[in-house]
């Protein structure tokens, strides 16, 4: 009797257009999504009353802001060359006060720091905790505290959660 004889498995080729239509459409969600903005609340855990923000790269614009988040007026312009780049915000009454070092900036509604660059980068100290972020910021008083928006382009959301995470 002769050994039986195992059938080989046929191989079953892929139509290219799906893959190529598939490569399309990741390519065109990918370039949507590093266009899309978000707002992610910092310090979300904790009760902030004080912080101070330092911008590290880039140039930024600190704006002052009505109740509503509209924009009312700039503030300071902030460049790489000033030697002094560190904010200190508080919150009094139901207001921010801004200071730069010593120097009393005023009070405000809301504030927002809005980078002029691409990559504009910055750090936030806040309750004992030094974290740097992407992005432009938003301040405002809420509730008895102060509430910080990062408003930062998804990609580089993902990425910074990523390097902390691996970190970890």
């Amino acid at each position: 009797m002769a050994p039986e004889r195992r059938k080989e498995p046929q191989m079953k080729f892929i139509n290219m257009r799906f893959p190529k239509f598939l490569l399309l459409i990741l390519i065109l969600f990918g370039f949507q999504a590093s266009a899309m903005k978000l707002k992610v609340r910092l310090f979300s855990d904790q009760k902030v009353e004080r912080f101070i923000i330092t911008p590290d790269s880039a140039n930024f614009t600190l704006l002052a802001l009505n109740e509503e988040g509209q924009m009312l007026d700039t503030v300071y312009d902030i460049y790489e060359a000033n030697p002094s780049r560190s904010f200190v915000i508080s919150r009094s009454g139901g207001r921010l006060q801004l200071k730069l070092g010593d120097q009393l900036l005023g009070y405000f509604e809301g504030l927002y720091f809005a980078g002029l660059d691409t990559l504009h980068q910055f750090r936030i100290t806040a309750n004992r905790k030094n974290r740097s972020y992407f992005g432009g910021l938003q301040v405002r008083p809420l509730k008895g505290e102060i509430q910080i928006l990062n408003h930062a382009d998804l990609e580089h959301y993902v990425a910074g959660v990523v390097e902390v995470r691996l970190a970890m």
